[in-house]
């Protein structure tokens, strides 16, 4: 597993997107670099959109949406991944 990434808070914001799956996603970031690559595009997009909307010109920017959108995304996927696994 990547260093740090098991660590931070960070992690402890992708726990809490993703409330009762903790156990879940421990097991799939130990054991799997894809999860792991998606979680850290999740955690990068979600720290930009807070870096976005905190600037002065937050109403203006049309990455505030963007993001909001990509975000979206990224947890639908990683919903589906620990679903899927769910099953096996």
């Amino acid at each position: 597993m990547e260093q740090g990434f098991h660590q931070g808070s960070g992690f402890k914001r992708l726990l809490a997107r993703f409330p009762g799956r903790e156990d879940a996603i421990r097991h799939a970031a130990l054991r799997d670099r894809t999860f792991r690559e998606l979680c850290d595009d999740l955690l990068l997009a979600m720290a930009a959109l807070e870096r976005f909307e905190h600037r002065p010109d937050a109403a203006q920017r049309i990455e505030i949406p963007e993001y909001r959108g990509l975000i979206a995304e990224l947890e639908a996927e990683l919903a589906d991944y620990l679903e899927t696994r769910r099953r096996r």
